[in-house]
C-alpha cells in the first residue's frame, strides 16, 4: 500500500506547522485576521510541506506569499518548508522548469529553453 502524503513529512515539521496554524487561528478568534485569507494561508503552508517552497513560488505571486506569511506570523515559507518536497514532481510546471538549467529564470519567463506556450499555460492556471 502506498504511503499517504503526510506520512513522508517528519513529525517535528508537521508539529511546527500545526503550532503556527494554531497561533494564527487564535488571532482569528480575536478578530485580528480575515478568515478566508487565513484559510488559504494555512492550506498553502501544508502544501508547502508536501511540495516545497519552490512550488509555492510557482503557484503564488510574491505579494500573496508575503500576505500569507504575515497572517501566519512567519518570515518566509522557506523557514518552514523544504525547497523540494516529497510531492514536488506531481506539479507539472515544476517538472518542466526543473528540466532547464536555471530554475528561477524559467519561472520568470526569461529562459528561452522553456517553450512560451507552457509559461502561458502556467499563467492561465493561476
Amino acid at each position: 500500500m502506498p504511503k499517504k502524503p503526510f506520512e513522508t513529512v517528519p513529525d517535528k515539521d508537521l508539529q511546527r506547522v500545526i503550532e503556527i496554524a494554531d497561533s494564527a487561528l487564535r488571532l482569528r478568534r480575536k478578530g485580528l485576521t480575515d478568515g478566508r485569507q487565513l484559510e488559504s494561508a494555512i492550506g498553502a503552508m501544508f502544501l508547502g510541506l508536501l511540495f516545497g517552497y519552490r512550488v509555492l513560488e510557482i503557484m503564488h505571486n510574491y505579494r500573496t506569499r508575503r500576505r500569507y506569511c504575515e497572517l501566519l506570523g512567519i518570515s518566509s515559507f522557506r523557514d518552514i518548508c523544504p525547497s523540494v518536497g516529497s510531492e514536488s514532481d506531481r506539479h507539472h510546471v515544476y517538472r518542466i522548469a526543473k528540466s532547464v538549467k536555471n530554475f528561477w529564470r524559467a519561472i520568470a519567463g526569461e529562459n528561452k529553453e522553456l517553450p512560451r506556450e507552457l509559461l502561458e499555460k502556467k499563467n492561465a492556471l493561476e
